[in-house]
């Protein structure tokens, strides 16, 4: 007998199942229960609560419907197969099989186009695939098309595709009899199923007693069929979730919320007939309805009733009592007069929070705002506990790193203990998983330096390689100097049909990274290899590790690279992963699973008897397909909040129900179909709707809710503070609310008003960020409990703290022994050489980024060192060409004929400060000193390479402030030990800076106020930013009088506008507030710090105008 027990509580029909399974128990007490359930999550929920009834719950199985239905016809049908050869994974690989032997046909001229060059079958497969899970879904849901095509009859009313899928379906029939594999799914199972079993069975068909179908919201019509006729051999309880005790199907859909129907009533459109069913059950029931519909054509099946009566004591059972009770309250008027006043519609007290919207710029501002409305909840309700609370989002996977980052970031007296179901084994620490499609995809990789460093930066690979995370920025440094860029050697960029430039590959740079090691590169190349001698000593070692990694790498993209039979395929997986992995107990589960998967995926093929070469790309397609169809199942119900998928949950009642993520075209989902997917262009009753499957999860998730329904979505854009447009479901139910209650005090208001008020009333806005002030007010709606934030809020419009309120103690070491090195290297970074050389602070090295392609272009610190070197070889007049033999094994110069076109335009652009150099560069003197100032402080060090009547110092590049103030200290040093004397700096586009020759007593005045400087400097930040402040100091020059004016408004604005400019930046010039060192000690730039900064110019940089020879500061300015 078939028993349908229609309730709108999940909990009744789990007690209906308790009582029956505690008073009726089977005959046989090793038999054990079956019951019917839609998913994992509904089984967990099964177990405890029938283990609280009966006490203990050991002998009851769970199962899906499919499976349950395959054991069955295996009871029924001695012949039919124990493993499901009619898989979509198993049909997949006969249809690859099939495919190309039909091709020609002119059925299939569209496939045959879409396959076109289709070299490693890529495109077969994946169509494959989707032929597979579309005729799955033919035996399912039209198993009689199938049928029909067997016979080889044409169905009318079906588009042309039906043709080629006729033609296909029987091709694969006559290969599925071929390897004589059962014919059982061919010739519609279900329909021979239910026609046994209208006849009398045999003794020995051992069918269940009874089952109980619990929570499934939907079956299809075969199914329902199936256990219909089932029903006359067992007892088959249904528990059917029905929100609507008078749910029917002659609802009508014409009443929906499209329609303001108080609206109607203001233009007096004549309305004499009217539905009374509830608006919401309309729109949101279908799927309902009709699987209601399918069972009414069961004629012998028992009924019973139970449903629960919900009391109107809040909003959220005002609704669902009008669901109940398919009630549509919202009075029409008929009158004009009637659409001035809200009487007729139901109070809401303002102080009634069962259902809430948020409106939020981020998901995870969604989830902080979840987070502090919880702990509210908790703080006013004592008896509420975190198993009383689930929480389904639209997009679990999409969600996980923010809940996460939000649940697990907080104080311990904030802390809300949470399980998480059924998420992508992605978002697990499986980032092995990922390694191991990396290198199945190997045959298709360029080998840059940042896909190697992929590989190594899984400790369970490199380790295999003796390779430690610790060694991995050297290594980082090793492969960028040395020249590697992409590519394993020149046999490998030939096969990808590139010429070969014999230059920046792996084998170049390790090359020249082992020859480093025995030889110096001052010696010059051997073999046209240039020695890389960063890897000498102990650190050697680690070049033989990587080398031995790329060759495992190099040997197996030739394996990977060439097809195989499944069959030959099977072992590789083990071998790939004891290659490259060093597996220990940790991490030994995952090795397994991958394990597991590869077996299966390949013995699907070989089951399905494909013989035919695969290429490594169809098995890791499959591969990575079952990654992600992999879900982490945590256990949920364990006196913590659960977190799932919002399609997970199925009814299961909680006091609290939180829905995040509720956007338009996010929820409900829209999943494009296939274009030739017959089913979609001739629906019908019982068909897969993901849509209607949507509308209808969402209707459970309100009505199982007993006391709070959270619904919270992204209501507005992060970056532009644009709203955004809610999901469908969400306007519906505000709309149904607004036509139907109205606030407190509102009743007298005209009836778009009160809408508009109560909907603003419940949808609460939330700021953009946690730290804003109004999350801290007293009485706010939008109370954060965040006291990490509480800090940042207090601090809105307040003067931040200085860096150093006051300068620090000094150390002697400091202050009266001064070298000329770090006088020079302190003017040029004050505030750096503060950080680094007193505070012993150094900001984040900046990380090395692993060229991708061969230099076609030098950088800037490349194109410094090649200059450097020809300059000195062009000056010593040294061979040209033996130094660019040498820089090409570098791998440094673009190849071929673009690196000797760029080698000649440095030797062009160099020519005329060599030329400036060799004419007035002259025998040269060492001069050491030792000065003593003030305080007894002493400066010391040595000038170098003096002229007799001066100082010549020149570089490669074009010349800063900063290389005028080191020779400036250089030049007042001179003078003030030697005498007269001039001194030049020279750069390349004729930059240049000169100096007159200066008294001594002035000299040494000018090297006291620097002395003095210093050691200001290196007890507290120095506010001398050397570019901004010359110029500043530049631009304080007036060309009509030829002087520096510090007085006139006019040039003094100009030139403030250009320090703060110079300071902050423009669109496409960085300012030095963006300098690590800077920023950190003068954050806020203020009238002080400008003040501090033009004093400081004058009194350190004013002076080198002052003596600077032959320059034109109306052109700087």
């Amino acid at each position: 007998m078939l028993y349908i027990y229609h309730s709108n509580r999940l909990n009744v029909h789990k007690n209906i199942i308790s009582n029956l399974i505690k008073n009726y128990p089977l005959i046989n007490p090793i038999e054990k229960e079956i019951i019917l359930v839609p998913s994992q999550i509904m089984s967990q929920w099964l177990q405890i609560e029938l283990a609280y009834s009966i006490g203990v719950v050991a002998n009851i199985s769970f199962l899906l419907p499919s499976n349950f239905i395959w054991n069955i016809f295996i009871q029924v049908f001695s012949s039919f197969p124990k493993k499901n050869t009619f898989s979509k994974e198993n049909m997949s690989w006969k249809f690859m099989k099939i495919l190309p032997s039909l091709l020609d046909e002119p059925e299939f001229k569209e496939i045959k186009q879409y396959l076109n060059k289709d070299i490693d079958n890529r495109k077969l497969h994946q169509l494959s695939y989707r032929i597979a899970f579309l005729f799955k879904k033919y035996l399912i849901y039209r198993p009689q098309w199938l049928e029909c095509w067997y016979n080889k009859q044409i169905i009318n009313g079906l588009s042309n595709h039906q043709h080629w899928q006729k033609i296909l379906w029987l091709k694969f029939i006559e290969y599925y009899k071929k390897l004589n594999q059962h014919h059982w799914y061919y010739t519609n199972p279900y329909k021979k199923f239910i026609n046994t079993l209208d006849l009398p069975l045999s003794s020995n068909i051992n069918l269940p007693k009874r089952i109980f179908i619990c929570g499934i919201i939907s079956f299809p019509p075969i199914y329902l069929e199936l256990f219909n006729a089932l029903s006359k051999h067992i007892d088959i309880h249904l528990m059917m979730m029905n929100q609507c005790y008078k749910y029917n199907y002659d609802i009508q859909e014409g009443n929906n919320l499209k329609t303001n129907i108080d609206t109607c009533a203001k233009y007096n459109i004549n309305k004499k007939k009217l539905f009374l069913n509830n608006q919401l059950l309309e729109s949101w029931g279908k799927l309902g309805i009709d699987n209601l519909y399918l069972l009414s054509q069961f004629k012998q099946s028992n009924e019973i009733h139970k449903f629960i009566d919900i009391p109107s004591d809040s909003l959220l059972h005002h609704i669902q009592r009008d669901i109940l009770n398919s009630k549509n309250l919202n009075n029409i008027r008929l009158t004009k007069n009637s659409y001035f006043n809200s009487l007729s519609k139901r109070k809401l007290n303002k102080k009634d929070k069962s259902l809430t919207f948020h409106s939020c710029h981020s998901p995870q501002r969604e989830l902080e705002v979840l987070h502090d409305y919880l702990l509210k909840l908790f703080d006013e309700n004592p008896t509420l506990i975190p198993k009383d609370i689930i929480v389904m989002v639209s997009d679990i996977n999409k969600y996980m790193p923010y809940i996460k980052a939000v649940f697990n970031n907080v104080s311990a007296n904030h802390s809300i203990p949470f399980s998480i179901s059924a998420y992508k084994i992605e978002h697990g620490d499986y980032s092995i998983l990922q390694t191991f499609i990396l290198l199945l995809n190997l045959p298709n990789i360029r080998f840059t330096g940042e896909e190697i460093f992929t590989f190594l930066e899984i400790p369970a690979l490199a380790r295999k390689f003796s390779i430690y995370e610790n060694e991995l920025p050297l290594l980082k440094r090793w492969i960028n100097e040395s020249g590697i860029c992409w590519g394993l050697n020149n046999e490998h960029i030939s096969m990808l049909d590139l010429p070969i430039t014999e230059q920046n590959t792996w084998s170049f740079g390790l090359n020249r990274m082992m020859l480093g090691y025995v030889m110096h590169n001052n010696i010059g190349t051997w073999n046209n290899i240039s020695p890389y001698n960063e890897c000498t000593g102990l650190s050697a070692k680690l070049v033989g590790h990587l080398a031995v990694f790329i060759d495992y790498l190099s040997n197996w993209k030739n394996i990977l690279n060439k097809k195989k039979k499944l069959s030959e395929w099977l072992p590789i997986g083990q071998i790939i992963l004891n290659d490259f992995f060093e597996i220990n107990e940790n991490i030994e589960s995952i090795f397994i699973f991958i394990l597991k998967q590869w077996k299966k995926i390949i013995n699907t093929g070989i089951l399905a008897k494909y013989e035919d070469m695969v290429s490594i790309s169809i098995i890791r397609n499959e591969l990575e397909k079952s990654f992600n169809d992999e879900k982490i199942k945590q256990r949920l119900f364990n006196d913590k909040i659960s977190i799932c998928n919002l399609t997970s949950m199925h009814s299961i009642p909680f006091k609290v129900v939180c829905l995040l993520g509720l956007n338009d075209q996010i929820y409900p989902r829209s999943i494009p179909t296939l274009n030739f997917d017959l089913i979609t262009d001739n629906p019908q009753l019982g068909d897969q709707n993901y849509r209607d499957n949507d509308y209808f999860l969402f209707l459970e998730a309100l009505n199982s809710a007993s006391q709070i329904f959270y619904l919270s979505y992204i209501g507005y854009n992060i970056n532009d503070n644009q709203e955004n447009n809610p999901s469908v479901l969400i306007n519906e139910l505000l709309d149904y609310i607004s036509q139907n209650f109205c606030l407190e005090g509102d009743e007298h208001l005209n009836i778009d008003f009160s809408s508009f008020k109560i909907k603003k009333h419940l949808v609460t806005k939330h700021t953009r960020v946690p730290f804003s002030i109004k999350n801290y007010l007293s009485n706010s709606i939008h109370q954060s409990y965040s006291t990490a934030w509480l800090q940042t809020a207090k601090k809105k419009g307040k003067k931040q703290i200085l860096f150093c309120k006051s300068s620090l103690m000094p150390i002697e070491q400091y202050s009266n022994e001064i070298s000329l090195e770090q006088l020079i290297s302190f003017y040029r970074h004050p505030i750096k050489y503060f950080f680094q050389k007193r505070l012993k602070v150094y900001f984040f090295n900046k990380e090395v980024h692993l060229p991708e392609n061969e230099p076609f272009i030098v950088d800037n610190l490349e194109k410094y060192k090649i200059n450097e070197q020809l300059m000195k070889a062009m000056i010593n007049e040294e061979s040209i060409e033996n130094l660019l033999t040498i820089v090409r094994a570098t791998g440094k110069l673009p190849v071929k004929y673009f690196g000797q076109i760029y080698w000649e335009k440095q030797i062009k652009d160099m020519q005329p400060l060599v030329n400036k150099i060799k004419i007035n560069y002259h025998k040269v003197i060492n001069k050491p000193f030792i000065i003593k100032f003030l305080e007894n402080t002493y400066l010391h060090g040595q000038l170098s390479n003096l002229q007799q009547n001066g100082i010549i110092r020149y570089r490669p590049a074009i010349l800063t402030i900063n290389d005028g103030l080191s020779l400036w200290i250089e030049h007042l040093i001179f003078c003030l030990i030697i005498g007269v004397g001039e001194s030049y700096y020279w750069g390349k586009n004729n930059s240049e800076w000169c100096f007159n020759s200066i008294d001594k007593c002035q000299a040494k005045l000018y090297l006291q106020q620097l002395i003095n400087g210093y050691k200001e400097g290196m007890n507290s930040p120095l506010a001398l930013f050397n570019k901004s402040s010359w110029k500043w100091l530049i631009s304080c020059y007036n060309k009509k009088n030829n002087t520096f004016d510090f007085k006139s408004d006019k040039i003094l604005s100009k030139a403030n506008m250009y320090l703060i400019q110079s300071i902050q930046g423009t669109h496409n010039q960085p300012g030095e507030i963006q300098d690590s060192y800077i920023n950190r000690a003068f954050s806020i730039i203020d009238n002080n710090l400008l003040k501090k900064i033009k004093e400081n110019a004058i009194t350190y940089l004013f002076p080198m105008i002052i003596f600077r020879k032959k320059i034109s500061f109306s052109k700087e300015a």
